[in-house]
């Protein structure tokens, strides 16, 4: 079983409580389970094949970060951790309740909104490139006390709790550097901060080289399942979409003398995009 839902009915949906939400996406949750993995200060949203279960925690924050729990079939996978713990701790708490063990954590590229609550996965594997390690060890944001525990991946295909994982290694788009995660299994994508649906974004590194490399996602991925960094999951389409959103956002850059008039015009432009505490970033588009 395959629950895809539309880009519109998913945004339909977050309006829905946490627990409404994910009896709606994902039939097969008893209301009694909803009750226990109520995330509070997350949407919750599943999509279900015969592979497994992703579950993605869309936070009630400004930026509407996302963290993901994939319910596979020897065990859990988690990617990010959001940028607190009492995002990252519903997470644990969900995959508590599921009864399996957590294969590992991965973490998709360096930002502090998808590090910032990685102290509630103290003592599990936690993996990601050797550059974004690099970048988190040494670079300008706040290092998570467990920043030891993080390993660096050797090689670009593993298996972890019964699936694939592909990873596809991006750098100077969105982030410094950002890895995608593949599962064939599940026909699925991680592409985190590669796309923002239905939020406003961060300007990033390079937005020509960002663009090139969605076009060669688009092309090179085979999964109907997209799940994202900012918004809620959405379906293939939503690469196609994506490079259209950024050449626009690419034009109002372009139209605009500084980061305030560039906020206005994003404002006016899209008036009803959530993470409006991203738009207090826009001065990194002038950098």
């Amino acid at each position: 079983m395959n629950n895809l839902i539309s880009r519109r009915n998913f945004g339909l949906l977050a309006g829905l409580s946490s627990v409404s939400a994910a009896a709606a996406v994902n039939g097969f949750i008893s209301s009694a389970q909803a009750q226990t993995i109520s995330a509070q200060r997350s949407t919750l949203m599943s999509i279900a094949n015969k592979a497994g279960t992703s579950h993605t925690f869309v936070t009630h924050n400004d930026g509407r970060v996302t963290i993901h729990l994939l319910d596979a079939p020897s065990g859990l996978i988690i990617v990010d951790s959001g940028d607190a713990g009492e995002y990252s701790e519903e997470v644990v708490a969900m995959a508590k309740s599921l009864g399996k063990d957590i294969a590992g954590v991965i973490l998709s590229h360096d930002h502090p909104d998808h590090t910032g609550g990685l102290n509630s996965y103290k003592g599990l594997p936690i993996f990601t490139s050797q550059g974004i390690l690099g970048n988190i060890k040494n670079g300008p944001f706040k290092k998570p006390e467990n920043v030891d525990e993080i390993q660096a991946l050797d090689a670009d295909e593993m298996t972890m709790a019964g699936l694939t994982l592909k990873i596809h290694n991006y750098k100077n788009a969105e982030a410094k550097e950002q890895i995608v995660i593949e599962i064939p299994e599940m026909s699925t994508a991680i592409v985190q901060d590669l796309v923002y649906n239905n939020c406003y974004m961060f300007p990033g590194m390079d937005r020509t080289n960002w663009i090139t490399i969605l076009e060669e996602l688009n092309t090179k991925l085979d999964a109907e399942n997209i799940l994202v960094g900012h918004g809620y999951p959405s379906s293939r389409g939503e690469l196609t979409a994506a490079v259209d959103y950024l050449n626009e956002y690419q034009q109002l850059i372009s139209e605009s003398a500084d980061a305030d008039d560039l906020v206005k015009k994003y404002k006016a432009r899209y008036p009803n995009l959530m993470g409006e505490g991203l738009l207090g970033l826009q001065k990194f588009a002038f950098n």
